[in-house]
């Protein structure tokens, strides 16, 4: 137990955290029945209400993954693709990471929304979390999706075929509200800044709170001796914390209809 425990903690944390509440929770309503999965999804009537409204399902419906391998599979694409972004992308404790998937979640949501009409967004978030990875890879690096080696640009037009195969073309456009998502931060942060019109500005910036929230907070290292006027202090030393998908298929949970494809969808 001691050896899983250490093996979590030096999982990358926010990644990980998601991977694992998406685990929790898939498994525990597609598997073992404890939760009720129409609990879960987005219903718009549901979470956008005066008298009760049901906040968590924007949350629950990013996570909420499908029956059978999808439980297991699901999130680890999760982890494997935000992991990724995490180490490499976004430095630790600067809000950069979470405030990325804020933004993608909510262009997530309201493309499906308004376009879709899909009510669990697990596939559109694993392939925001590939394309915004595989665009800072250099073109000869490549990517394997289960037997076969791709080049990893391909990788999430690889995932929207295999989309399509499960689900046919609403399944393929509701990945591709990932796509489009990821697309929009990655220009918004890095295409238009380095740009000739860009000037070298990000057009958003993540918020002071954000960073004042996921700011580390804990003291590491040994205490400093600092010696003044022939007093020795200890003082605790404040270190920063710098660092350098699959389709989900079809499950019933609402009355009088079945959820689709690579997500639920309603009606």
């Amino acid at each position: 137990m001691a050896d899983i425990a250490s093996l979590l903690q030096n999982l990358e944390p926010i990644s990980r955290n998601i991977a694992l509440t998406s685990f929790v929770l898939s498994f525990s309503s597609l598997a073992l029945g404890i939760l009720d999965a129409y609990r879960l999804v987005y219903l718009p009537q549901a979470i956008f209400n005066f008298t009760k409204p049901e906040i968590w399902r924007l949350a629950t419906s990013l996570v909420l993954s499908s029956p059978g391998f999808g439980i297991i599979l699901d999130p680890y694409f999760i982890y494997m693709y935000g992991s990724s972004c995490e180490r490499t992308r976004f430095r630790r404790f600067s809000g950069d990471y979470p405030f990325f998937l804020v933004f993608v979640s909510v262009i997530i949501i309201a493309l499906n929304h308004y376009v879709t009409g899909f009510v669990t967004f697990t596939s559109p978030l694993i392939l925001a979390l590939c394309y915004y990875h595989v665009a800072f890879e250099p073109s000869s690096a490549r990517g394997q999706i289960f037997m076969f080696q791709i080049p990893i640009k391909f990788m999430p037009l690889a995932m929207l075929v295999m989309a399509g195969l499960q689900g046919g073309m609403p399944a393929v456009i509701h990945g591709a509200t990932g796509a489009v998502a990821a697309h929009a931060y990655l220009f918004l942060t890095e295409i238009w800044p380095k740009s000739g019109s860009g000037n070298g500005e990000s057009l958003i910036k993540t918020p002071r709170w954000f960073v004042r929230l996921f700011a580390e907070r804990q003291d590491r290292g040994p205490p400093e001796i600092r010696v003044r006027r022939n007093t020795v202090v200890q003082e605790g030393v404040r270190v920063g914390g710098d660092a350098g998908a699959t389709g989900s298929s079809a499950t019933q949970g609402r009355p009088g209809g079945a959820f689709r494809g690579t997500g639920h969808r309603l009606g």
